[in-house]
């Protein structure tokens, strides 16, 4: 399966009541919106009015016309990160199931990036997972205060 199909896969956090567009064709926007260079969810409104005759039912989408960028940002506020986590591990797994290659791990902090829950000002710490030879970051863990780069490496590969 391709990465499109996967995304499918996502759930929707949405309620039933007034959804015009369906998850799976809302996510899919988003990655080609961001492939194309679009960084802002704003922009994402207007990057699937411009092109929303050639993509609309190619991706799934029903309705007549496309969501705006206020769509965008209710659903991608709404969602679980680790949904879209998994959804591409899943994937890279799938893509990578009979591959053979190096990982190297390294720490990063976030600066002007708040966790939920968080008091501002430290940023977010994370451990990211980048295969060079494939040069793709496979995932990335949040280090949790007083918890050191193994102890988070260690806890994660154990899955």
């Amino acid at each position: 399966m391709n990465l499109l199909d996967y995304v499918d896969q996502a759930v929707d956090p949405r309620g039933a009541h007034g959804v015009r567009h369906p998850v799976g064709a809302m996510l899919k926007m988003v990655l080609l919106a961001l492939i194309s260079g679009v960084r802002c969810i704003e922009h994402m409104g207007v990057y699937a009015k411009e092109n929303w005759e050639d993509l609309a039912e190619e991706l799934g989408f029903h309705h007549w016309h496309p969501p705006d960028g206020e769509t965008f940002r209710l659903l991608l506020s709404r969602l679980d990160s680790r949904l879209l986590t998994r959804v591409f591990e899943n994937w890279m797994s799938e893509l990578l199931k009979d591959k053979t290659f190096d990982v190297a791990l390294d720490g990063k902090a976030c600066r002007g990036v708040v966790a939920e829950g968080k008091p501002a000002g430290k940023g977010v710490q994370l451990l990211n997972v980048f295969a060079h030879d494939l040069e793709v970051a496979l995932t990335q863990w949040s280090l949790e205060s007083k918890k050191g780069e193994s102890t988070v490496a260690k806890a994660n590969m154990a899955h």
